[in-house]
């Protein structure tokens, strides 16, 4: 996948950026596979309005961009004391404290460190083991708390996110087959997820998407560039699949390119000009979920400003959160929202939000 950014006015080995740096989903890049979504066409979808949920925010942590610390980074993933993130500046897997001090980066691996063209995401396990993907290698490395590189899976080609579980049992995203798919701790997948037919009836073509995870097991997938997300339990078992609050999404067509990056010719797709970045970020805190809203077609809400949550039981809307800046990266953490502006390199916030009765 070709993440074309119009400020630089290149293939970029980050997210798809369509107004902004934020607009390059999760950073990663090179996938030779179209992602556009198709979902709900033909659907008479109007848009459902948003509930502000009404209270102030608190500044927690709030520190200057500072690109010795991080220039590009990618998702985060937050543990209580600290975040984790990829970044795509210096290409390495980094950790910081929630005050902004750096805790340590891996060591130079080859094809785990020094290789931007992989759909690189970081997810955090309950047992505080950190886990990162590599697209097109097809593979999930899992480092230690201490950033130490204890194991590697060969999944599959094409891998997108993962989501660890407590059992030690692991789901992917894969972005070929457009399905989430559970491996036991051996790395072996035992049988077919009973949602695949769910997931072809979406055209085949819901390439991205982001995972995450409740205490009890569910898994929330959240489409990128639809506004669509699906709950599953922990056997597969689809529990809800239906559009998010706010306005339906239209998709451009996708136009096949043809690049040379690194000596190498890798064939692509751009996507069109009218696209939109819908789910920026995703995270499940106290079981809700929430979803960093990229943009609308109507521009109607604050691009990367706007947050809406979701019960992570029944997929039940449970109120809007407009944020007090754009953030290009948000993760939930024990009530706190953590966070990078939508600016390069990016400044790094932590709040809190004080509902008002």
């Amino acid at each position: 996948m070709f993440c074309w950014s119009r400020r630089r006015g290149v293939v970029s080995g980050s997210r798809v950026a369509v107004q902004t740096r934020r607009q390059c989903a999760t950073r990663s890049a090179l996938v030779a596979l179209a992602c556009v979504v198709l979902l709900t066409r033909g659907a008479s979808a109007q848009q459902s309005q948003r509930t502000w949920l009404a209270g102030t925010w608190t500044v927690v942590t709030s520190l200057p961009a500072n690109p010795n610390l991080l220039s590009r980074p990618g998702n985060l993933a937050c543990a209580d004391q600290a975040i984790y993130t990829y970044d795509f500046g210096d290409y390495s897997l980094k950790a910081l404290s929630l005050t902004g001090a750096p805790l340590w980066r891996t060591a130079d691996v080859p094809g785990v460190t020094q290789d931007s063209t992989g759909g690189t995401r970081v997810q955090l396990a309950p047992d505080g083991r950190v886990w990162m993907t590599h697209s097109n290698m097809g593979v999930v490395f899992v480092f230690s708390s201490g950033g130490e590189l204890l194991r590697t899976y060969h999944v599959a080609h094409g891998v997108w996110d993962v989501r660890p579980n407590r059992d030690g049992s692991f789901w992917t995203w894969n972005m070929r087959e457009t399905v989430a798919t559970q491996y036991d701790s051996s790395g072996r997948s035992p049988h077919q997820p009973p949602h695949q037919p769910l997931t072809k009836m979406l055209d085949n073509s819901a390439r991205m998407a982001m995972l995450t995870s409740d205490d009890d097991g569910t898994l929330g997938v959240v489409f990128v560039l639809a506004n669509r997300l699906m709950l599953l339990d922990r056997h597969g078992k689809t529990i809800r699949s239906a559009p998010g609050v706010g306005a339906p999404r239209d998709f451009p067509t996708m136009v096949a390119q043809t690049v040379q990056v690194a000596g190498r010719t890798i064939q692509g797709w751009h996507l069109g000009s009218a696209s939109r970045i819908v789910a920026a970020a995703a995270s499940a805190d106290a079981n809700r979920l929430f979803i960093l809203h990229g943009n609308d077609s109507t521009g109607a809400t604050p691009a990367n400003q706007t947050v809406d949550s979701y019960s992570m039981t029944d997929e039940r809307y449970m109120g809007s959160y407009r944020l007090p800046e754009g953030l290009s990266e948000l993760c939930v953490r024990g009530g706190s929202f953590i966070g990078l502006t939508d600016t390069s390199p990016p400044a790094f916030r932590v709040w809190k939000f004080v509902a008002r009765n």
